[in-house]
């Protein structure tokens, strides 16, 4: 597994998620409707390679065409610039956890989720104007998990990730939570920085 997290510094708005070695991590602009890919490989060592590729046909059956090919460094963020003010930061690699299937195959939190249950099978969550799907993503306004990638807990009590507790609060409240910032040391577009004191956009 992959994890990583995206920077739209545009929108000032970051998702984090996890894809399988080759996967793809979708991102789906609200405004357009226009759909990329992020295809990612582990090369060696620290290297990655990020395929951008874009969209064509049905939302439900697309076909892929690769635009642009960037390596990335683990820690480090990328321009995509087949994507402007958009990068990647890939944060590390870790073995799919084997037990996974005993559980459920979906683990959802708030109204953003959407699943696609197909072989290429993926979750979304929506925040500030982008649509982040892939295996598992993860945002401070919702996060979703869809096996193999969703984390659980350890027998001794571990830390979970992108496996979320029940939300109780009403739908009208549903998806109003603040979307995730770019972080402040990542940014390679300083023109895009809130202003002191100003929050992240919101869905």
């Amino acid at each position: 597994m992959i994890d990583l997290h995206v920077n739209a510094e545009r929108q000032n708005v970051s998702f984090q998620g996890s894809v399988t070695d080759g996967g793809r991590f979708r991102l789906t602009m609200a405004e357009t409707g226009q759909m990329y890919a992020l295809s990612i490989l582990h090369r060696e060592g620290t290297r990655f390679s990020v395929t951008v590729e874009r969209a064509e046909g049905t939302k439900d059956n697309p076909t892929f065409t690769p635009i642009e090919r960037v390596e990335a460094t683990l820690g480090r963020p990328a321009a995509l610039h087949a994507l402007p003010y958009f990068t990647v930061v890939i944060d590390g690699t870790r073995r799919a956890d084997p037990t996974v299937s005993r559980f459920p195959a979906v683990q959802p939190v708030l109204a953003t989720y959407t699943r696609r249950a197909l072989v290429d099978d993926y979750c979304c969550v929506s925040c500030g104007g982008v649509i982040a799907c892939a295996c598992a993503v993860n945002s401070t306004c919702g996060q979703c998990c869809v096996n193999p990638c969703c984390k659980k807990t350890d027998p001794a009590g571990g830390p979970t990730a992108f496996l979320p507790s029940p939300d109780t609060r009403p739908l009208s409240a549903l998806g109003q939570r603040p979307c995730r910032r770019v972080r402040d040391s990542e940014r390679l577009y300083p023109q895009f920085a809130p202003a002191s004191g100003t929050v992240a956009s919101r869905s």
